[in-house]
């Protein structure tokens, strides 16, 4: 996620422009949409290690597991078309 985010602040620019030549949308809105989703990316490496960290503290005290599962979900999401960045980066990096 940090890798992600500094190739979205590295190249916010060249991300807007596009924006801008396929949707109208303004440069500058490219760009902020460009570093809403570089923080958030960067929000969630932080969130991510800080529960690993207790994750391993609890597993220590945890007996050892001998099966495990899986499941999933669908997920339905909404959002304005104007935000082609925030609608996958608000999913991907929680995840």
């Amino acid at each position: 996620m940090q890798k992600a985010a500094g190739i979205l602040r590295g190249r916010k620019a060249e991300y807007a422009r596009t924006m801008t030549l396929e949707m109208g949308k303004p440069i500058v809105q490219g760009e902020a949409e460009a570093e809403k989703c570089a923080w958030t990316c960067e929000y969630y490496a932080r969130a991510r290690r800080r529960h690993a960290r207790r994750a391993a503290a609890r597993d220590r005290r945890l007996p050892q597991l001998t099966s495990a599962s899986t499941r999933s979900a669908p997920v339905l999401a909404r959002d304005a078309v104007e935000l082609p960045f925030w609608q996958v980066f608000r999913f991907a990096a929680p995840r």
